[in-house]
Formats: C-alpha cells, sequence, structure tokens
C-alpha cells in the first residue's frame, strides 16, 4: 500500500538512500517535484485547481519546511533542481512550463515570530459550514471552534464551496463564531484581517492544495495548520483494494501526491488517529503532527439497559463506506441475526441517504432517514454497529455511541483510532457470523451490555472529550508561538 514507508522507498531507488541525512534531502525533493508536476498540470488543464503560479508553490514549501533543518544554501538547491526536473519532465508535454525562476530564500522571511499581542483573529477553513446533524466532521470541527472561543480567540470560520445557509450561520454566530462572505476573494480577505490574524487552520486536502499559496503569498508568517480529517489517500486505496466505489489508481496517487506535499508544507499537520500520523511520519521527513480524534462530550450519567431494543446504525450516506456498509449488513449479516431473534430490528439513520438505502426492505429494517437530533434515538437503542469495510480516519458514530453508553460492535477498521479492546469496551467481528454473535449476545445478555456500555463510555471519555482535546489544542498552538489571549487575561 502507498501508506508505508518502503513503497515511497522503492520510487526512489536504494542507490538514492546511502546516508540517513540523504535519504531524508531526497524525500522532500521527490515530495515537491511530484507536487510541483501536478499543480502545474492541473493548472494547464484549466482545471479548478488552478489558483496559483508553480513558482509560488514551490518556493514556499521548501522555504518553509527544509530550511530549518537544511540552511537556506540547501533550500535553494533544492528548489532550483525541481525546477529544472520539472521544466524537462514539462518539455515533452504539448504545453508549456511556466516560468519558474529560483528566488533567494532569506532566513528572515521565513521566519516564525511571536503574533503581536494584539492579534487574536483565528481562520478556520473547511469546505462547508458545518452542520452538526449531518456528520461526525461538522461535529469536530464546532467543538474544535467552540475550544477556541474558549481560550479568547475570535474565530472566523470561510466555506471553501461556495455555500450560504442562514439557519447555520445563525448556529456559528451563537457560537462566537464568525461565518466570512464567501462572495469575497480569499486573498481579499486575507489582507482585510492580516493585521489582527495569529493563526490560519485548512481542513481537508483539496481546501489546502488550493488556497495554501495564497495563504503563503498573502500572510507569510502566520501559522498554518493542515487538518487533514483523515488521510483520503488511505480511504481511496481501502475503496480500490477492496474492488468498491468508482476509485482508481490515479486518485489515490492525486491525494497521494496532495496529501504528503501540504503535510510537508504546513507549520502543523493535525491527523485523526495516531495510526495515522505514524503514516504520514513515514512518508513525510521532519513531520510535526498532533492527533485531535472526533469530538464527543459523555453523558452526565450511567446508560442502562432498560426500555432499549435493536439496532442502530448512524451515518452521512454522502460517505460511500456507509453505503457499503449496509449493504453488506442487511445482506449478510442481519439474516443471521434475524435467525435466532425474530423480533429484531435495525434502524438506519442518516442524512444525504441515497435511493438504493430508501428503496431497502427487508424483514427487521427500518429505514428512518435524516433527523435533527440522534440523541433520543440512541437513548431507546440497545446496539449500535459499525460494519465498515473501507474508509480511513476515526469514525465518529463509534465514538458517538461509546460516549452516550451504546455499546458498538464492528470491524476491526471501525475501531482504528480508539483505545477499545475487544470484550471489554467494544465487539470487534470481521465475518458475517462473528458479527451477528456479537450483536445477538448483547441484546439478550444484560450483564455484558452493562459492563461494555460503562467501559465504553470511561474509554470514550478519556480519548474524545474536549476537555482532553483543549489541551491538545493547546499544546499545538505553543508549538507555533501563538499566544492564547485566555492565559494572559
Amino acid at each position: 500500500m502507498l501508506s508505508t514507508s518502503g513503497t515511497i522507498d522503492s520510487w526512489f531507488g536504494s542507490s538514492d538512500l546511502t546516508t540517513h541525512s540523504h535519504s531524508e534531502e531526497s524525500r522532500q525533493q521527490f515530495i515537491l517535484e511530484r507536487a510541483a508536476t501536478l499543480r502545474f498540470k492541473e493548472s494547464a488543464t484549466n482545471s479548478p485547481l488552478n489558483v496559483d503560479g508553480l513558482d509560488t508553490t514551490t518556493q514556499h514549501v521548501v522555504s518553509h519546511r527544509l530550511l530549518n533543518a537544511s540552511g537556506v544554501e540547501k533550500a535553494d538547491r533544492i528548489f532550483r533542481s525541481v525546477a529544472r526536473r520539472t521544466a524537462q519532465s514539462l518539455q515533452r508535454s504539448s504545453v508549456s512550463p511556466p516560468n519558474v525562476s529560483p528566488t533567494s530564500v532569506s532566513s528572515s522571511a521565513i521566519e516564525k515570530s511571536l503574533v503581536s499581542l494584539t492579534s487574536n483573529e483565528f481562520l478556520i477553513i473547511d469546505e462547508n459550514i458545518p452542520d452538526v446533524s449531518r456528520d461526525a466532521g461538522s461535529v469536530r470541527i464546532v467543538e474544535i471552534m467552540k475550544i477556541l472561543v474558549a481560550l479568547g480567540f475570535d474565530v472566523k470560520f470561510r466555506t471553501f464551496q461556495p455555500e450560504s445557509s442562514s439557519k447555520l450561520e445563525r448556529e456559528l454566530l451563537a457560537l462566537g463564531v464568525e461565518l466570512l462572505d464567501h462572495m469575497i476573494s480569499i486573498e481579499q480577505q486575507l489582507q482585510d484581517h492580516r493585521e489582527a490574524l495569529c493563526a490560519v487552520l485548512v481542513s481537508r486536502p483539496e481546501p489546502m492544495w488550493c488556497w495554501e499559496p495564497i495563504i503563503r503569498r498573502v500572510v507569510p508568517t502566520i501559522p498554518l495548520i493542515y487538518d487533514t480529517v483523515d488521510l483520503h489517500f488511505m480511504r481511496a486505496q481501502s475503496a480500490l483494494d477492496a474492488g468498491l466505489g468508482d476509485v482508481h489508481d490515479a486518485d489515490v496517487e492525486r491525494f497521494h501526491v496532495i496529501e504528503t506535499a501540504m503535510a510537508l508544507a504546513a507549520d502543523a499537520t493535525v491527523v485523526v488517529t495516531e495510526s495515522e500520523g505514524d503514516v504520514l511520519h513515514g512518508l513525510v521527513p521532519d513531520l510535526t503532527t498532533f492527533t485531535i480524534p472526533t469530538i464527543h462530550r459523555s453523558r452526565n450519567d450511567t446508560a442502562t439497559v432498560s426500555g432499549r431494543a435493536g439496532m442502530l446504525f448512524v451515518g452521512n450516506f454522502w460517505h460511500t463506506p456507509n453505503i457499503d456498509a449496509v449493504h453488506w449488513f442487511v445482506n449478510e449479516i442481519l439474516p443471521l441475526v434475524l435467525e435466532q431473534l425474530p423480533e429484531a430490528n435495525l434502524r438506519v439513520v442518516g442524512a444525504n441517504m441515497p435511493l438504493e438505502i430508501q428503496s431497502l426492505d427487508r424483514p427487521g429494517l427500518d429505514i428512518v432517514g435524516f433527523v435533527d437530533e440522534v440523541g433520543p434515538i440512541y437513548e431507546t437503542a440497545r446496539v449500535a454497529i459499525a460494519p465498515l469495510r473501507i474508509g480511513a480516519g476515526i469514525k465518529g458514530k463509534v465514538g458517538e455511541s461509546a460516549a452516550l453508553g451504546v455499546p458498538v460492535v464492528g470491524t476491526t477498521l471501525a475501531f482504528d483510532g480508539f483505545t477499545f479492546r475487544d470484550h471489554v469496551e467494544c465487539r470487534i467481528a470481521n465475518d458475517p457470523e462473528s458479527f451477528a454473535q456479537a450483536i445477538v449476545e448483547l441484546l439478550t445478555q444484560d450483564d455484558s451490555w452493562s459492563t461494555i456500555s460503562r467501559a465504553a463510555a470511561t474509554a470514550a471519555s478519556a480519548q474524545c472529550d474536549p476537555g482532553i482535546v483543549k489541551a491538545t489544542i493547546c499544546s499545538l498552538l505553543s508549538s507555533l508561538n501563538v499566544r492564547i489571549p485566555a492565559a494572559t487575561n
């Protein structure tokens, strides 16, 4: 898989990795060359990602991530090499390469200094306006913004996609977050706020890929944080390996190029699981990562088994792994559960439900669709299921269920990033028979249900509680010399 450092080593050739220091430089140069070539190709084909020049992109990636470790002279040499190799490779195409000329890189131009004591605006960029009723990613970014507001930051939010919603804007304002007008260019907004900005966080690869050059050009001394949300190339690779979805080798490769280059370009990178942090460390040299999982507030009391029945699946169905999970469960696992418990039922809840899910008609199946608030449904569910076969990152449905004291039965993949253990905080099963049996036991054994419910809630609180995440965010900001306003009030 592309997620291993061994693969990237094979792309270089063993003769290029004769020493550790040379290996680091070679890896960085390789990442830069791939990113420069991809950015130019997308620009030359009028891709919607055509937002900036190749020279700017290559320069800032080299300067910001190589200078401290390698010095100005080495950074300038690598930049010249990238520009030369990219031009040579593109001369064989029908389009001419852009005018790429190296520029002298001075240490004073890229040094990160302490942000002004009066600068407390924190800009967050994500693809869409977060909607906590829609997906766990929205819940996570909203909780991050709540933490930043509590720390005294003046939080601004900008969508990457042109989108407006008076309802969601009011919800952000209620949190103390201002939604910036998507009709005004990001460059102009950065110009307008440059004196007050203390940090910029960009979520997901596409917004980072498109706007990172603009951010670096307009506010070059402001710390830039890249939030991966999950490693998209790993998600794409898992779908490709399983033969599920419309995914091709080129999709995996493109995300691999973008995500490694953007991690290299950022001042700090946020991942959702320790394992994905390990993957990036194996691919990107000299990388600083911080782990911020999905964020869930635990219930104030202990969940009880009384009044609960049946199974529950919650997920946003724009996400292909959720569609596959429901099909697999309904076709191969649910019939096995019904053989032992004919009265059992599964409720399927989630936004953006496609017709292929809405039209499912099986015994024991209740297609609920979108609901504004999932809390009441969790309160009546006995078992949550996470039959995920493809995907990446940490699974919000798992953390949410566990935090509310609802035991989860899921695949090994579903629990990636959690500290949960089989038969202790959860039940893990990877084949239909084992999956069905685990569900039956939790539906019929009250003592087992109560034990796992309590253990899961405790584990989720220890890992996903806002207080835990707040400490991580403070460490992240401290590493970037970003002053926390509340700490000085």
